[in-house]
């Protein structure tokens, strides 16, 4: 769903202009005149670092596979009730969205047409996309920009956090042989669809000391693959994105005999 990505590791608002403007990962200007109080996203990765920059009390509108992840769920209660204009990949109910009257909503990059239709009914958007740690952190401070002064401070601890775990998680494995790493299958929006080299899936799975078969397979972003391949790389570990995937590869007898 990665098309294109910005690489400024520090986004700053333009001068001399009123209000915020920023530059998004999509290349878009996007000027907002006040901090933003309702946000809506269909993704869960984009409203989860809403949730880590002090956002979750301005999260207004998701997509129902939003509303339904249990992390968020856990840390956020309130995100059970939320209104679910939005569908995956990139749908929505405009008419419920226009009655929530969110002042931002922010997109992933290469879904400029489902953006084009909000900004086409005065909605601003925000597109980001990030396939690295780097790209990642820099969608955060976006958001946080965003969201105002209280919301770019957290950014900044949240980049100085995930930047002090990462370090200490490759301290640990340092020494781990590549014998010993774990073959990890990810199942994204179904089970055969998947994500390969230059994903934050894969730079996650690097990151933790498992080895993504899919990019190893030489596969690239966001992928549909076979049964066949799944079956051939024989995982270790199955991580899946939902609990609707987990549960249809638990219940389909044709997984049965892989590793994980």
């Amino acid at each position: 769903f990665l098309l294109r990505v910005g690489t400024s590791d520090m986004p700053e608002p333009l001068p001399d202009t009123p209000g915020r403007t920023l530059v998004d990962q999509a290349g878009q200007t996007l000027h907002l005149s006040e901090p933003v109080q309702r946000i809506g996203t269909p993704g869960i990765s984009m409203a989860s670092l809403i949730l880590a920059i002090g956002g979750g009390d301005r999260l207004q509108a998701v997509a129902p596979e939003v509303r339904d992840n249990p992390w968020l769920q856990r840390l956020l209660p309130a995100s059970s009730y939320l209104p679910t204009p939005f569908t995956r990949p990139a749908g929505v109910n405009l008419e419920e969205l226009l009655r929530i009257r969110p002042d931002l909503v922010t997109l992933w990059v290469g879904n400029e047409p489902l953006g084009k239709r909000l900004e086409a009914v005065g909605i601003p958007v925000l597109y980001l996309g990030y396939a690295n740690p780097d790209e990642m952190k820099t969608a955060a401070r976006l958001l946080g920009q965003a969201l105002g002064p209280a919301a770019s401070a957290r950014a900044e601890t949240f980049v100085r956090d995930y930047d002090d775990n990462l370090r200490r998680v490759a301290e640990r494995l340092a020494d781990l042989p590549e014998s010993a790493r774990p073959g990890v299958y990810y199942a994204s929006i179904s089970p055969l669809q998947t994500e390969g080299r230059d994903s934050m899936i894969d730079a996650w799975i690097g990151a933790a000391g498992g080895i993504n078969l899919a990019a190893r397979a030489g596969l690239s972003r966001d992928v549909q693959v076979h049964l066949e391949d799944v079956l051939a790389w024989n995982p270790d570990l199955i991580v899946t994105l939902d609990a609707t995937q987990q549960q249809a590869i638990l219940t389909d007898p044709r997984w049965q005999d892989i590793r994980a």
